[in-house]
């Protein structure tokens, strides 16, 4: 006989397979009842990537729902509010950030700076006692605000965005410099996008589709 916990992940895992991640995640919630909180963080983590194995639409790296897999906690000034880095079909493509500051103290250090001709945003920060960094590509500046794409492969972006904090020479307080005004065209940045999500499928052992 099947007890109430195991029904609810196998009811759980039926919705995601089904394509209904929102009725997956409401019901693996439904575990804290039965003191179950450690084994829902992990079961989440499952529960999504059953989903996105049976998804019908091709799955993108970017910005998602909060019941969708998620990477990366971000802080998007365009919600004011947690924002996500994930999988999804039907992430969007980026995120906004207001002109970048670093400060010694507190729980988000920021960094702006140029590789190449390309500007990159990253973001030293702890969410929930953990520490997490995230970046990505600027692709539009203007009035004081940056578009951001994210990155998946943060490695060699880290080290630098490490590098230009130390550059600071321990100041407590910097304005980054920002970059003059520009807006790219989708196109011009589609295949920094595409190589992402390839990135990040091939690390959870996703299929790409079509």
């Amino acid at each position: 006989m099947v007890n109430a916990t195991e029904f609810l992940i196998q009811e759980a895992y039926r919705f995601a397979k089904e394509g209904k991640i929102y009725e997956a995640q409401k019901v693996l919630g439904m575990l804290h009842i039965y003191g179950l909180s450690d084994k829902v963080a992990d079961m989440r983590e499952e529960i999504g990537l059953a989903y996105l194995k049976d998804a019908y639409h091709p799955v993108h790296f970017g910005l998602v729902q909060h019941m969708n897999f998620r990477i990366s906690t971000i802080y998007d000034y365009t919600h004011y509010d947690h924002a996500f880095i994930g999988l999804s079909p039907y992430a969007t493509d980026s995120f906004g950030v207001r002109s970048p500051i670093y400060k010694k103290y507190g729980n988000s250090h920021e960094v702006l700076f140029k590789v190449g001709d390309m500007w990159v945003y990253g973001n030293f920060t702890q969410v929930n006692g953990e520490d997490d960094f995230y970046c990505g590509q600027v692709v539009s500046a203007t009035t004081g605000r940056l578009r951001v794409i994210p990155f998946f492969e943060t490695t060699e972006i880290k080290a630098l965005a490490r590098k230009a904090i130390d550059n600071l020479k321990n100041v407590g307080f910097y304005v980054w410099k920002f970059p003059e005004d520009f807006d790219m065209a989708p196109s011009e940045y589609e295949a920094t996008q595409q190589e992402q999500t390839k990135l990040a499928l091939a690390h959870y052992g996703l299929t790409p589709k079509e």
